[in-house]
Protein backbone atom coordinates (compact mmCIF):
# COMPACT_ATOMS: atom_id res chain seq x y z
CA UNK A 1 0.00 0.00 0.00
CA UNK A 2 1.09 3.41 -0.86
CA UNK A 3 0.16 7.04 -0.62
CA UNK A 4 -1.38 8.55 -3.90
CA UNK A 5 1.01 9.69 -6.55
CA UNK A 6 1.44 12.70 -8.17
CA UNK A 7 -1.98 11.43 -9.80
CA UNK A 8 -2.13 14.39 -12.82
CA UNK A 9 0.29 16.38 -14.31
CA UNK A 10 -1.61 19.03 -13.27
CA UNK A 11 -1.64 18.42 -9.26
CA UNK A 12 1.56 19.57 -7.43
CA UNK A 13 1.96 17.78 -4.82
CA UNK A 14 1.44 13.70 -3.43
CA UNK A 15 -1.39 14.03 -0.98
CA UNK A 16 -0.79 13.03 2.22
CA UNK A 17 -4.56 12.90 3.55
CA UNK A 18 -7.30 12.25 1.32
CA UNK A 19 -8.58 15.80 -0.32
CA UNK A 20 -10.32 17.24 -3.40
CA UNK A 21 -8.46 18.93 -6.34
CA UNK A 22 -9.67 21.31 -9.10
CA UNK A 23 -7.93 20.81 -12.47
CA UNK A 24 -5.46 23.09 -13.72
CA UNK A 25 -5.82 26.52 -14.97
CA UNK A 26 -4.72 24.79 -18.09
CA UNK A 27 -7.63 22.61 -18.32
CA UNK A 28 -9.94 24.88 -17.45
CA UNK A 29 -9.13 27.11 -20.64
CA UNK A 30 -9.81 23.97 -22.48
CA UNK A 31 -12.70 23.24 -21.29
CA UNK A 32 -16.05 25.20 -23.25
CA UNK A 33 -17.85 26.05 -19.54
CA UNK A 34 -14.28 27.82 -18.45
CA UNK A 35 -15.12 25.49 -15.19
CA UNK A 36 -12.82 23.31 -13.95
CA UNK A 37 -14.56 19.86 -12.41
CA UNK A 38 -13.35 18.67 -9.39
CA UNK A 39 -11.55 15.14 -8.65
CA UNK A 40 -11.44 13.48 -5.05
CA UNK A 41 -8.23 11.63 -5.17
CA UNK A 42 -8.17 9.05 -2.21
CA UNK A 43 -4.98 8.69 -0.21
CA UNK A 44 -4.82 4.94 -0.35
CA UNK A 45 -3.07 2.61 -3.17
CA UNK A 46 -1.49 0.20 -4.17
CA UNK A 47 1.38 -1.01 -6.34
CA UNK A 48 1.36 -3.92 -8.45
CA UNK A 49 4.81 -4.35 -10.64
CA UNK A 50 5.64 -0.75 -11.97
CA UNK A 51 2.04 0.51 -11.72
CA UNK A 52 0.05 1.99 -9.02
CA UNK A 53 -3.43 1.69 -8.76
CA UNK A 54 -5.34 4.44 -7.37
CA UNK A 55 -9.11 5.52 -7.04
CA UNK A 56 -10.31 8.80 -8.24
CA UNK A 57 -13.96 10.34 -7.89
CA UNK A 58 -15.72 12.85 -9.92
CA UNK A 59 -19.09 13.74 -7.74
CA UNK A 60 -19.92 16.22 -9.79
CA UNK A 61 -19.85 14.56 -13.04
CA UNK A 62 -23.07 14.52 -15.11
CA UNK A 63 -24.96 17.03 -12.57
CA UNK A 64 -24.04 15.44 -9.22
CA UNK A 65 -24.29 11.67 -10.59
CA UNK A 66 -20.73 10.90 -9.79
CA UNK A 67 -18.45 8.43 -10.84
CA UNK A 68 -15.50 6.87 -9.34
CA UNK A 69 -12.60 5.13 -11.08
CA UNK A 70 -9.71 2.67 -10.16
CA UNK A 71 -6.85 3.57 -12.73
CA UNK A 72 -3.50 4.00 -12.58
CA UNK A 73 -2.43 8.07 -12.74
CA UNK A 74 -1.38 7.78 -16.53
CA UNK A 75 -5.00 6.11 -17.60
CA UNK A 76 -6.90 8.90 -15.63
CA UNK A 77 -4.90 11.61 -17.25
CA UNK A 78 -6.28 10.22 -20.74
CA UNK A 79 -9.86 9.77 -19.50
CA UNK A 80 -10.14 13.17 -18.15
CA UNK A 81 -9.29 14.47 -21.56
CA UNK A 82 -12.24 12.75 -22.97
CA UNK A 83 -15.04 14.99 -24.24
CA UNK A 84 -17.73 13.44 -21.54
CA UNK A 85 -15.33 14.93 -18.24
CA UNK A 86 -14.67 18.26 -20.55
CA UNK A 87 -17.78 19.46 -20.54
CA UNK A 88 -20.57 20.51 -18.25
CA UNK A 89 -23.49 18.95 -20.41
CA UNK A 90 -25.00 16.38 -18.42
CA UNK A 91 -26.49 13.34 -20.42
CA UNK A 92 -29.99 13.12 -19.62
CA UNK A 93 -30.96 9.96 -17.79
CA UNK A 94 -33.88 7.74 -19.96
CA UNK A 95 -35.34 5.33 -17.91
CA UNK A 96 -38.19 3.73 -20.19
CA UNK A 97 -41.66 1.76 -19.11
CA UNK A 98 -40.61 -0.65 -16.33
CA UNK A 99 -40.36 -1.38 -13.03
CA UNK A 100 -38.64 -3.57 -10.52
CA UNK A 101 -39.98 -6.75 -9.45
CA UNK A 102 -39.37 -9.62 -7.94
CA UNK A 103 -38.90 -12.77 -11.19
CA UNK A 104 -39.17 -16.35 -9.98
CA UNK A 105 -35.88 -18.04 -9.65
CA UNK A 106 -33.76 -14.33 -10.48
CA UNK A 107 -34.86 -12.96 -7.60
CA UNK A 108 -35.25 -9.05 -8.77
CA UNK A 109 -35.47 -7.83 -12.29
CA UNK A 110 -36.97 -5.15 -14.51
CA UNK A 111 -40.45 -6.05 -16.59
CA UNK A 112 -42.07 -3.45 -18.96
CA UNK A 113 -45.20 -1.42 -17.91
CA UNK A 114 -46.23 -1.11 -21.11
CA UNK A 115 -45.98 -2.81 -24.74
CA UNK A 116 -42.30 -1.67 -26.20
CA UNK A 117 -41.32 -1.34 -29.69
CA UNK A 118 -38.23 -2.77 -31.37
CA UNK A 119 -35.80 -0.33 -31.66
CA UNK A 120 -36.74 1.85 -28.35
CA UNK A 121 -34.09 2.85 -26.23
CA UNK A 122 -35.01 2.04 -22.37
CA UNK A 123 -32.60 2.82 -20.13
CA UNK A 124 -29.35 5.22 -20.42
CA UNK A 125 -27.53 5.70 -17.92
CA UNK A 126 -23.39 6.57 -17.24
CA UNK A 127 -21.39 4.53 -14.65
CA UNK A 128 -20.81 4.28 -10.64
CA UNK A 129 -17.43 2.88 -11.01
CA UNK A 130 -15.06 2.31 -14.04
CA UNK A 131 -12.33 -0.44 -13.27
CA UNK A 132 -9.44 -0.94 -15.38
CA UNK A 133 -9.11 -4.86 -16.49
CA UNK A 134 -5.53 -4.47 -16.09
CA UNK A 135 -5.91 -3.78 -12.55
CA UNK A 136 -8.86 -6.53 -11.74
CA UNK A 137 -5.96 -9.14 -13.04
CA UNK A 138 -3.22 -7.58 -11.20
CA UNK A 139 -4.15 -6.81 -7.54
CA UNK A 140 -4.76 -9.08 -5.07
CA UNK A 141 -8.29 -9.92 -4.16
CA UNK A 142 -8.33 -8.06 -0.88
CA UNK A 143 -6.43 -5.14 -2.33
CA UNK A 144 -8.91 -4.63 -5.16
CA UNK A 145 -11.70 -4.89 -2.65
CA UNK A 146 -10.18 -2.32 -0.82
CA UNK A 147 -10.09 0.21 -3.43
CA UNK A 148 -14.00 -0.95 -4.79
CA UNK A 149 -14.94 0.03 -0.98
CA UNK A 150 -13.54 3.37 -1.49
CA UNK A 151 -14.39 3.77 -4.88
CA UNK A 152 -17.98 3.05 -4.03
CA UNK A 153 -18.04 5.03 -0.63
CA UNK A 154 -16.80 8.26 -2.00
CA UNK A 155 -19.72 8.44 -4.86
CA UNK A 156 -22.88 10.97 -3.79
CA UNK A 157 -24.73 9.23 -1.51
CA UNK A 158 -27.60 8.69 -4.37
CA UNK A 159 -25.87 6.82 -6.67
CA UNK A 160 -23.66 4.89 -3.76
CA UNK A 161 -27.10 3.59 -2.18
CA UNK A 162 -28.59 2.67 -5.90
CA UNK A 163 -25.63 0.88 -5.96
CA UNK A 164 -25.31 -0.89 -2.72
CA UNK A 165 -28.73 -2.75 -3.70
CA UNK A 166 -27.66 -4.59 -6.22
CA UNK A 167 -27.68 -8.28 -6.37
CA UNK A 168 -24.26 -10.17 -4.39
CA UNK A 169 -26.53 -13.66 -5.73
CA UNK A 170 -25.29 -15.70 -2.51
CA UNK A 171 -25.20 -12.59 0.40
CA UNK A 172 -22.36 -10.85 1.97
CA UNK A 173 -20.81 -11.23 5.75
CA UNK A 174 -19.45 -7.32 5.38
CA UNK A 175 -20.12 -4.21 3.80
CA UNK A 176 -16.10 -4.97 2.28
CA UNK A 177 -17.60 -8.45 1.15
CA UNK A 178 -20.58 -7.08 -0.61
CA UNK A 179 -19.07 -4.48 -2.19
CA UNK A 180 -17.09 -7.15 -3.99
CA UNK A 181 -19.67 -9.61 -4.57
CA UNK A 182 -21.73 -6.67 -6.63
CA UNK A 183 -19.22 -5.64 -8.70
CA UNK A 184 -17.85 -8.98 -9.55
CA UNK A 185 -21.53 -10.30 -10.31
CA UNK A 186 -22.54 -7.52 -12.07
CA UNK A 187 -20.16 -5.26 -14.11
CA UNK A 188 -20.25 -5.14 -17.43
CA UNK A 189 -16.99 -4.45 -20.29
CA UNK A 190 -16.96 -1.08 -21.80
CA UNK A 191 -13.97 -1.23 -23.77
CA UNK A 192 -10.68 1.53 -23.64
CA UNK A 193 -11.17 4.33 -22.27
CA UNK A 194 -7.83 5.44 -21.98
CA UNK A 195 -7.08 4.08 -25.31
CA UNK A 196 -4.33 1.43 -23.89
CA UNK A 197 -6.64 -1.24 -21.75
CA UNK A 198 -9.86 -2.52 -21.47
CA UNK A 199 -12.74 -1.44 -18.20
CA UNK A 200 -15.33 -2.92 -16.33
CA UNK A 201 -18.15 -0.32 -15.56
CA UNK A 202 -20.62 -0.87 -12.51
CA UNK A 203 -24.20 0.65 -13.57
CA UNK A 204 -27.20 0.71 -11.02
CA UNK A 205 -30.02 0.63 -13.29
CA UNK A 206 -28.68 -1.46 -16.20
CA UNK A 207 -27.14 -4.04 -13.69
CA UNK A 208 -30.76 -5.07 -12.77
CA UNK A 209 -31.62 -6.51 -15.51
CA UNK A 210 -31.01 -10.19 -15.98
CA UNK A 211 -29.65 -12.93 -18.28
CA UNK A 212 -31.28 -14.59 -21.05
CA UNK A 213 -30.02 -16.67 -24.01
CA UNK A 214 -32.89 -15.20 -25.98
CA UNK A 215 -32.68 -11.52 -24.65
CA UNK A 216 -35.22 -8.86 -25.91
CA UNK A 217 -32.85 -6.31 -25.55
CA UNK A 218 -29.12 -5.52 -26.45
CA UNK A 219 -27.09 -2.73 -24.89
CA UNK A 220 -23.59 -0.89 -25.96
CA UNK A 221 -21.62 1.83 -24.11
CA UNK A 222 -21.42 5.51 -25.92
CA UNK A 223 -17.67 6.53 -25.44
CA UNK A 224 -18.75 9.83 -26.34
CA UNK A 225 -21.25 10.48 -23.29
CA UNK A 226 -19.99 7.75 -21.76
CA UNK A 227 -23.17 6.33 -20.66
CA UNK A 228 -24.27 2.68 -21.37
CA UNK A 229 -27.91 2.22 -23.81
CA UNK A 230 -30.29 -0.38 -23.42
CA UNK A 231 -32.39 -0.47 -26.35
CA UNK A 232 -35.74 -3.35 -27.05
CA UNK A 233 -34.00 -6.08 -29.95
CA UNK A 234 -37.90 -6.97 -30.72
CA UNK A 235 -41.69 -5.51 -29.55
CA UNK A 236 -42.04 -6.88 -25.73
CA UNK A 237 -45.10 -7.04 -24.65
CA UNK A 238 -46.68 -5.59 -21.44
CA UNK A 239 -45.45 -7.47 -18.23
CA UNK A 240 -42.80 -9.26 -20.26
CA UNK A 241 -38.94 -9.40 -18.41
CA UNK A 242 -36.11 -6.72 -20.00
CA UNK A 243 -32.57 -9.26 -20.57
CA UNK A 244 -29.61 -9.42 -21.97
CA UNK A 245 -27.51 -11.72 -22.94
CA UNK A 246 -24.44 -11.88 -20.67
CA UNK A 247 -22.35 -14.21 -22.40
CA UNK A 248 -21.94 -15.23 -25.79
CA UNK A 249 -25.43 -16.55 -26.61
CA UNK A 250 -24.08 -18.50 -29.75
CA UNK A 251 -22.55 -21.25 -27.97
CA UNK A 252 -24.57 -24.88 -27.17
CA UNK A 253 -26.79 -25.36 -24.35
CA UNK A 254 -23.84 -27.08 -22.67
CA UNK A 255 -21.68 -24.80 -22.89
CA UNK A 256 -23.75 -21.64 -21.90
CA UNK A 257 -24.56 -23.18 -18.45
CA UNK A 258 -20.98 -23.45 -17.83
CA UNK A 259 -20.16 -20.11 -18.45
CA UNK A 260 -22.90 -18.87 -16.89
CA UNK A 261 -21.68 -20.62 -13.35
CA UNK A 262 -19.20 -17.92 -13.38
CA UNK A 263 -21.99 -15.43 -12.79
CA UNK A 264 -23.56 -17.55 -10.07
CA UNK A 265 -26.56 -18.74 -11.60
CA UNK A 266 -28.45 -21.59 -13.52
CA UNK A 267 -29.63 -20.09 -16.57
CA UNK A 268 -33.63 -20.95 -16.58
CA UNK A 269 -34.31 -19.18 -20.08
CA UNK A 270 -36.80 -20.54 -22.45
CA UNK A 271 -33.58 -21.71 -24.71
CA UNK A 272 -31.98 -23.39 -21.91
CA UNK A 273 -35.27 -24.88 -20.03
CA UNK A 274 -36.22 -26.54 -23.84
CA UNK A 275 -36.88 -30.21 -23.36
CA UNK A 276 -34.27 -32.35 -24.89
CA UNK A 277 -35.73 -32.56 -28.47
CA UNK A 278 -35.82 -28.52 -28.78
CA UNK A 279 -32.71 -28.73 -26.82
CA UNK A 280 -30.97 -30.69 -29.48
CA UNK A 281 -32.65 -28.58 -32.73
CA UNK A 282 -31.31 -25.45 -30.49
CA UNK A 283 -27.93 -26.77 -30.75
CA UNK A 284 -27.61 -28.02 -34.35
CA UNK A 285 -28.74 -24.78 -35.24
CA UNK A 286 -25.55 -23.08 -33.26
CA UNK A 287 -23.91 -25.46 -35.05
CA UNK A 288 -24.85 -24.89 -38.47
CA UNK A 289 -24.22 -20.79 -37.86
CA UNK A 290 -20.73 -21.44 -36.76
CA UNK A 291 -20.20 -23.42 -39.67
CA UNK A 292 -22.01 -20.77 -42.36
CA UNK A 293 -19.77 -17.93 -40.28
CA UNK A 294 -16.87 -20.46 -41.51
CA UNK A 295 -17.48 -20.49 -45.17
CA UNK A 296 -19.20 -16.90 -45.21
CA UNK A 297 -15.91 -15.60 -43.73
CA UNK A 298 -13.37 -17.11 -45.92
CA UNK A 299 -12.83 -14.55 -48.75
CA UNK A 300 -10.21 -16.82 -50.79
CA UNK A 301 -10.55 -18.60 -53.80
CA UNK A 302 -11.38 -21.72 -51.94
CA UNK A 303 -14.86 -20.90 -50.37
CA UNK A 304 -17.74 -22.01 -51.31
CA UNK A 305 -19.83 -18.94 -49.92
CA UNK A 306 -23.19 -18.35 -51.56
CA UNK A 307 -25.91 -15.69 -51.10
CA UNK A 308 -28.41 -18.40 -50.02
CA UNK A 309 -26.08 -19.48 -46.98
CA UNK A 310 -26.18 -15.84 -45.96
CA UNK A 311 -29.90 -15.98 -46.59
CA UNK A 312 -29.77 -18.88 -44.46
CA UNK A 313 -28.05 -17.28 -41.50
CA UNK A 314 -30.10 -14.73 -41.17
CA UNK A 315 -33.22 -17.38 -40.51
CA UNK A 316 -31.12 -18.94 -38.24
CA UNK A 317 -30.63 -16.18 -36.13
CA UNK A 318 -34.25 -15.02 -36.04
CA UNK A 319 -35.49 -18.81 -35.15
CA UNK A 320 -33.08 -18.61 -32.39
CA UNK A 321 -34.09 -15.38 -31.32
CA UNK A 322 -30.78 -13.85 -31.83
CA UNK A 323 -32.11 -10.80 -33.28
CA UNK A 324 -29.75 -8.82 -30.83
CA UNK A 325 -26.68 -9.44 -33.32
CA UNK A 326 -28.63 -9.96 -36.63
CA UNK A 327 -26.78 -7.03 -37.62
CA UNK A 328 -24.21 -9.65 -38.45
CA UNK A 329 -26.25 -11.71 -40.70
CA UNK A 330 -27.15 -8.67 -42.72
CA UNK A 331 -23.67 -7.76 -42.84
CA UNK A 332 -22.63 -10.88 -44.33
CA UNK A 333 -25.88 -11.26 -46.74
CA UNK A 334 -24.42 -7.89 -48.04
CA UNK A 335 -21.04 -8.83 -48.88
CA UNK A 336 -22.48 -12.42 -50.67
CA UNK A 337 -24.61 -10.46 -52.83
CA UNK A 338 -22.51 -7.83 -53.64
CA UNK A 339 -19.61 -10.30 -53.98
CA UNK A 340 -22.01 -11.63 -57.55
CA UNK A 341 -22.62 -8.17 -58.44
CA UNK A 342 -26.55 -8.15 -57.28
CA UNK A 343 -26.66 -4.31 -56.45
CA UNK A 344 -30.27 -4.45 -54.96
CA UNK A 345 -30.11 -7.49 -52.90
CA UNK A 346 -26.79 -5.96 -51.79
CA UNK A 347 -27.99 -2.58 -50.73
CA UNK A 348 -31.19 -4.01 -49.17
CA UNK A 349 -29.09 -5.76 -46.60
CA UNK A 350 -26.18 -3.00 -46.35
CA UNK A 351 -29.61 -0.37 -44.96
CA UNK A 352 -30.50 -3.29 -42.43
CA UNK A 353 -27.04 -3.82 -41.22
CA UNK A 354 -26.91 0.15 -40.75
CA UNK A 355 -30.06 0.01 -39.25
CA UNK A 356 -29.65 -2.76 -36.22
CA UNK A 357 -26.06 -2.01 -36.15
CA UNK A 358 -26.41 1.46 -35.17
CA UNK A 359 -29.93 1.13 -33.00
CA UNK A 360 -27.84 -2.30 -31.35
CA UNK A 361 -23.95 -1.35 -31.04
CA UNK A 362 -24.04 2.24 -31.19
CA UNK A 363 -23.01 4.79 -34.17
CA UNK A 364 -19.67 5.19 -35.66
CA UNK A 365 -18.79 1.16 -35.88
CA UNK A 366 -16.80 0.09 -38.52
CA UNK A 367 -18.84 -2.44 -39.86
CA UNK A 368 -21.32 0.45 -39.89
CA UNK A 369 -18.47 2.55 -41.90
CA UNK A 370 -18.35 -0.15 -44.34
CA UNK A 371 -22.22 -1.07 -44.98
CA UNK A 372 -22.42 2.80 -45.66
CA UNK A 373 -19.47 2.83 -48.80
CA UNK A 374 -21.36 0.15 -50.04
CA UNK A 375 -24.45 1.85 -50.17
CA UNK A 376 -22.90 4.99 -51.49
CA UNK A 377 -20.93 3.44 -54.29
CA UNK A 378 -21.75 -0.15 -54.63
CA UNK A 379 -19.03 -0.58 -57.86
CA UNK A 380 -16.54 0.70 -55.87
CA UNK A 381 -16.65 -1.69 -52.59
CA UNK A 382 -14.06 -3.68 -51.89
CA UNK A 383 -15.89 -7.11 -52.56
CA UNK A 384 -17.66 -5.95 -55.70
CA UNK A 385 -17.90 -8.66 -57.54
CA UNK A 386 -15.37 -10.92 -55.28
CA UNK A 387 -18.10 -13.97 -56.06
CA UNK A 388 -18.65 -14.03 -58.96
CA UNK A 389 -17.57 -17.71 -59.89
CA UNK A 390 -20.27 -18.68 -57.37
CA UNK A 391 -23.76 -18.31 -59.18
CA UNK A 392 -26.21 -20.67 -57.28
CA UNK A 393 -27.94 -18.10 -55.28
Amino acid sequence: MCAAPNTFAYLSHCPLETENYELSNNYASNNSSQQAERWHVDRTCYRAGPDEYCTYTNALFNNGEGVSFIATAESISHITNRSAFRSEVSVPKIDGPYREAKILGKGQGLVVTKAVRTGQTLISRTPALVVGANTVKTLKRDELDDLLVRAVDNLPSMHRDDILELSTHDGARTHREKVGKIFRTNSFSTGSHDGNSNFQSLFATVSRINHSCRPNCAYFFDSNTFSQNVVAVRDIQLGEELSVAYIDPILPRSERLKRLKAWGFECLCERCSANATQTAESDENVAEILRLWKELDNYSASSHATPAMAERLISLYNEEGLQSRVQEAHYRAAVEWIGIGEIEKASEHAALCVKYGTLFKGPGRPFIEKMNQLLDNPTSHPHWMFRSKHVDV
